[in-house]
């Protein structure tokens, strides 16, 4: 069952990444345009937690600090992944900035006494080189991404995994209630962050045609990418106290990176080089290693 979720949660959380790319290549007009995007949708997801909260907050000052640090790094995160994505291949930025799971794992190794066997270092090793080999440059300009992409995707895979401590630190002393507090402020906060970026944004680059915003496509792709962070970080924090950080976040964060690269070389149309079909291959047997 608790597999089961996992794969939930990887589904969901590509679905979020499908859609803010979805929205970023057909519909955004101007760069303040993806900020408000992502404030509607973290505030919807938001919203989602604070009615399982039943509308009462349950966060000590601990808690709360916390929970102001994950929506930091939440905001931070989305903006250096939504960059990648203009300066490189989408395929290879999730795949790079999903390998997170290297710090979570060392986390939960060195603080939770988790124990990896042998199956679960071996899928650890694959995922390695699934990460090397998406990460390798193809031959000609056109499979080449700029330069500044190779800093902000290291910088996205630092964030993103912050993000992911921040989640199994307060996951494993926190109850349903408090977790989904925990992430009701945290992507209120978020939510604030990328108001306040799209209006310095409006200013320098030009304001949000609010009509156009409102279109039922542009509404139904904020939804999608609300229930996709919702759902997908919601499951992993209840399976934080269920399944070691070992498993868990090499088959979540390797799960996306599997999906998103196949639906970016699929409906993106980046182009399939026989290295990143190995990648996908490898991504593939790694998370199958990671359940034995």
């Amino acid at each position: 069952m608790n597999i089961l979720l996992a794969f939930f949660s990887a589904s969901a959380h590509s679905l979020n990444s499908i859609s803010l790319r979805l929205y970023q290549t057909k519909l955004q007009k101007v760069p303040a345009d993806l900020r408000l995007y992502q404030s509607c949708y973290m505030l919807l997801a938001a919203v989602g937690y604070l009615i399982c909260t039943g509308f009462h907050l349950q966060l000590d000052a601990v808690g709360l600090g916390l929970a102001l640090c994950y929506g930091l790094d939440l905001a931070l995160t989305g903006t250096l992944v939504s960059v990648c994505y203009l300066c490189g291949p989408m395929s290879v930025t999730s795949v790079i900035t999903n390998a997170c799971v290297a710090l979570p794992i060392a986390v939960g190794c060195i603080f939770y006494q988790e124990v990896m066997t042998m199956p679960q270092i071996l899928g650890c090793v694959l995922l390695g080189i699934t990460f090397l080999l998406s990460g390798l440059g193809g031959k000609g300009q056109i499979n080449r991404p700029e330069p500044r992409w190779y800093l902000l995707v290291a910088l996205a895979f630092f964030a993103n995994g912050m993000g992911a401590v921040l989640l199994n630190i307060y996951g494993r002393v926190a109850g349903a209630g408090e977790r989904n507090s925990f992430l009701a402020v945290g992507y209120a906060v978020a939510s604030v962050i990328y108001l306040l970026i799209h209006l310095a944004e409006g200013r320098k680059t030009g304001k949000t045609d609010l009509k156009s915003f409102g279109k039922p496509l542009v509404l139904l792709l904020v939804a999608l990418s609300a229930m996709g962070g919702f759902i997908g970080n919601g499951l992993l924090m209840g399976l934080n106290t269920s399944m070691p950080a070992s498993v868990l976040y090499p088959m979540v964060n390797g799960g996306i990176g599997v999906i998103v690269a196949i639906v970016s070389c699929t409906f993106f149309r980046e182009r399939i080089t026989a290295q990143k079909l190995l990648a996908i291959l490898t991504g593939l047997g790694a998370i199958i290693l990671l359940n034995l």
